[in-house]
């Protein structure tokens, strides 16, 4: 991970961010301890939120839950507590009440500790923001309809290849911007979709002995 001197352009990450963490200290902490914020330990991007919004969702969640985090108190009652703890802990932390010296540093993914070699050779971008998303992404439907697979990664993979000569594969770069603004590919999965993709000309593989 590297921080820079960047500053991301709305304070409302660092708001959020904040936020986030005081709210899952209010609602979890006096039943689970520090539970949640230990499985955010090793990451990037602090950013897990989906235990926090099924307890507010509460019996509109996907999978309502069965023990109330609140203790009988309003949501709403225990949100703006959390927002108001949040306030206070960044007019600390930043010493004014002014919400537009509150912005925070850029963080940045190192491409280099995943392959310097490429890295080195100016082949991938050295850094590039961390937007919360995951290295490798695969979205599927799985049933009977065999819709394509939505798929991303930044670079890599077996397309990481690099000879000796310092010349890259063709695809080694091919998804790093993609990846920065989850625009997905599609992968196709059904028979019949794969045949509409198929070339109409052959194409030859030759390899040295």
């Amino acid at each position: 991970m590297v921080v820079s001197h960047d500053l991301y352009d709305s304070v409302g990450q660092t708001i959020f961010e904040t936020w986030r963490a005081t709210a899952i200290n209010t609602v979890f902490a006096d039943d689970i301890g520090d539970w949640p914020q230990r499985l955010d330990q090793g990451v990037l991007a602090q950013y897990r939120v989906s235990l926090l919004l099924r307890a507010i969702k509460g019996t509109e969640a996907g999978k309502p839950m069965q023990f109330d985090y609140f203790n009988g108190r309003p949501v709403m009652e225990v949100l703006r507590q959390s927002l108001d703890e949040t306030i206070a802990v960044l007019d600390a932390k930043f010493q004014t009440q002014d919400m537009s010296a509150w912005k925070s540093a850029v963080v940045y993914e190192d491409f280099r500790l995943a392959n310097s070699a490429a890295t080195e050779l100016g082949l991938v971008p050295n850094k590039a923001r961390v937007t919360g998303n995951e290295w490798w992404n695969a979205l599927m439907r799985i049933d009977s309809s065999r819709l394509p697979i939505e798929t991303v990664i930044p670079s890599g993979g077996q397309s990481y290849f690099i000879n000796l000569a310092g010349q890259p594969t063709a695809h080694l770069n091919d998804q790093s911007e993609r990846h920065r603004s989850f625009d997905f590919k599609k992968v196709a999965v059904s028979r019949g979709d794969i045949q509409s993709l198929r070339h109409t000309g052959k194409t030859v593989l030759s390899y040295r002995p």
